[in-house]
């Protein structure tokens, strides 16, 4: 008994007693005798009840394999315990005793329950049965089972069965909680950790007021990185956006301060670059304004030339119109020319008539006189009568023979006369034939000048 005391002593409080059975009575004790004498009821799963054989009736005999019972409470102390059984092998191995070993759950399971957190988050260990066998709280031990629970706790219950690990919620005491739990396959036991949802929720509620607040914190601090960011860049741009103003009026004086363009990042590369084409826009305007005072020049020099181009057309026009007006009257001094020209062959028909007719006139004068030749013997009287008329009749037919001739020399100036109408009023004017002359060729001669030789021409 001595050593059992110490065995226990040593536990530190782990065991809850050290005893030894012969069969189902306690013969010895580690707590001072308290338990001796005690018989393990029927019903007692802690006690090894050997059948008439002497074996307990859940196991067969081994020596080497120790037997744990189901948690319980101790019949000596009332406290929840779990009791490991060996047995005490006797002659013929057969076994003359059981040794027990009751453990303390609360003590078993203290660093598990009491984890140092504070009283929010607590932790239960249930058994395969889903009877509570360790918990903070003293009135869960094996009074709390999840088994026999309804509702919520019955499916809570039904979550662990299944998964070795998940989490799910459960009520406790009029309190629900949420709770993650994990299956030891070893011990066959759950260990679940829960805590109240009002102090979850309250713990959501701060963390998600915790990190609206971070993101309030970290979208100002990121809004005035943003905004002296953000400056730096647009400032070098406002100074380039202004640059670009004074250049499009023209004034490319001003170039962009050096600072500006020393810099390594792309604000430099465009200050560069503006200062680069402002310079560029400089030597191409000097050039357009050169080109342009030249292209004044030309334009100048081409307008002189225009006008006196436009004087030159005008005296052209001015010459062409009085071509025109020659041309006209030229045109209208043919037309006369036409109209004399039609008149002098109408008047050469008339005397070409006319010479016919002297010409039969002349025959007729050719065969009266040959009839006065003839009849001179018989009437000698008219002979000077037939005389008078063979000369009249000579002297007509003569001058029809010289108006033959004027016709023909008229003509041959007429075609070489040129085209001009001081040459045709240089012409002596026809003669206007004499009332009651009807016939006579020299009425449409012209009239003689008083140049003109006296005196007839041999025809």
């Amino acid at each position: 008994m001595d050593d059992l005391a110490s065995e226990y002593n040593r536990s530190g409080g782990l065991f809850e007693n050290l005893f030894v059975m012969l069969g189902t009575e306690v013969i010895l004790d580690g707590v001072g005798g308290k338990s001796l004498g005690y018989v393990a009821p029927p019903e007692d799963t802690n006690a090894a009840q050997p059948d008439a054989g002497g074996q307990p009736p859940a196991m067969t005999f081994d020596p080497s394999t120790p037997f744990v019972g189901n948690p319980a409470p101790s019949p000596i102390s009332g406290k929840p315990t779990i009791t490991i059984m060996a047995w005490i092998p006797g002659k013929d191995s057969n076994p003359s005793g059981t040794v027990g070993l009751p453990i303390e759950l609360n003590a078993l399971t203290k660093n598990i329950v009491n984890n140092g957190t504070d009283d929010i988050q607590q932790t239960l260990v249930v058994d395969s049965t889903g009877v509570v066998i360790s918990s903070a709280n003293a009135e869960h031990v094996l009074a709390f089972d999840f088994s026999k629970e309804q509702g919520e706790n019955l499916a809570f219950w039904e979550q662990m069965k299944k998964n070795e690990s998940n989490f799910g919620f459960f009520t406790m005491d009029g309190v629900s909680n949420i709770a993650s739990f994990q299956k030891s396959d070893k011990y066959n036991m759950y260990v679940i950790t829960y805590m109240p949802m009002t102090h979850y929720e309250a713990a959501t509620n701060q963390l998600v007021r915790g990190l609206v607040t971070v993101l309030i914190i970290a979208l100002v601090l990121s809004s005035l990185i943003i905004y002296f960011f953000a400056r730096r860049l647009t400032r070098p741009v406002r100074i380039a956006a202004e640059h670009l103003k004074v250049v499009a009026t023209g004034d490319f004086s001003k170039s962009i301060p050096e600072k500006y363009k020393q810099s390594k990042d792309e604000t430099g590369l465009l200050m560069t670059s503006i200062d680069t084409m402002r310079d560029s826009i400089k030597t191409m305007t000097g050039s357009v304004i050169k080109e342009s005072e030249l292209l004044d020049n030309n334009v100048r020099l081409t307008n002189q030339h225009i006008t006196e181009l436009n004087k030159q057309i005008e005296e052209v026009t001015s010459t062409t119109e009085e071509m025109s007006a020659g041309i006209q009257q030229a045109a209208a001094s043919a037309e006369e020319v036409n109209a004399t020209a039609n008149e002098i062959g109408q008047s050469v028909q008339t005397i070409a008539a006319k010479a016919e007719s002297g010409a039969m006139n002349s025959q007729d004068i050719s065969k009266r006189a040959h009839e006065l030749k003839e009849s001179a013997v018989i009437s000698k009287a008219s002979a000077n009568d037939i005389r008078e008329n063979l000369q009249s009749g000579l002297r007509e037919a003569i001058e029809q023979t010289k108006a033959v001739e004027q016709i023909h020399v008229l003509t041959d100036s007429i075609l070489k006369l040129p085209l001009k109408r001081t040459c045709w009023h240089s012409m002596p004017p026809l003669k206007q034939p004499v009332p009651g002359k009807q016939g006579k060729a020299s009425q449409l001669l012209p009239e003689k000048s008083e140049s003109s030789p006296k005196g007839p021409t041999k025809p």
